[in-house]
């Protein structure tokens, strides 16, 4: 969990190579949509998020069903966007 530009996903990836599991940035998981607004930084809402969130909670639950360990480097600046997670 971190800002833009503070190594979230630097830090991330060598703690998942190191540890021999999955690495994922959260990034990689937003719609076209969302992708095209952050481009033009146009910053998100809270209803541009959420389905982003659907997602990335879908993913960490698969993760789990499957027992599988990973890493996801996230954002998630809002304790809410953390509870859904």
């Amino acid at each position: 969990m971190g800002v833009s530009g503070s190594g979230k996903s630097t830090v991330a990836e060598a703690l998942a190579h190191k540890l021999g599991c999955t690495y994922a940035d959260a990034d990689n998981f937003h719609s076209e949509a969302n992708r095209l607004k952050m481009k033009q930084g146009i910053p998100l809402t809270d209803a541009d998020r959420a389905p982003w969130l659907d997602t990335l909670q879908q993913q960490i639950d698969t993760w789990l069903a499957h027992g599988q360990q990973a890493i996801l480097a996230c954002s998630a600046l809002k304790a809410a966007y953390r509870e859904l997670l």
